[in-house]
């Protein structure tokens, strides 16, 4: 009850919010991420695995605004 807002679907499709669920943010990040991190012989640290999740999220996101080297330079510092 402490949520009906959150679930007024017929609102949602007058606004044209067709994806309500989780299901396609939670296949997409199977196919982008987990395909990658998965992959035979690979081993991972967190913080790889973490950074390597922000490099293709944002490549795969088509963004504009992110250029993948900055990303790639954010992800992955570069020692001084």
């Amino acid at each position: 009850q402490a949520h009906l807002d959150h679930t007024d679907y017929p609102r949602f499709k007058r606004e044209g919010i067709e994806v309500i669920g989780s299901g396609q943010i939670e296949g997409a990040n199977k196919h982008v991420i987990g395909q990658r991190l998965k992959i035979t012989g690979a081993h991972w640290s967190e913080s790889g695995a973490s950074a390597k999740a922000l490099v293709r999220s944002r490549f795969f996101s088509h963004s504009p605004v992110t250029p993948f080297h900055a990303v790639r330079h954010g992800a992955f510092p570069t020692a001084a």
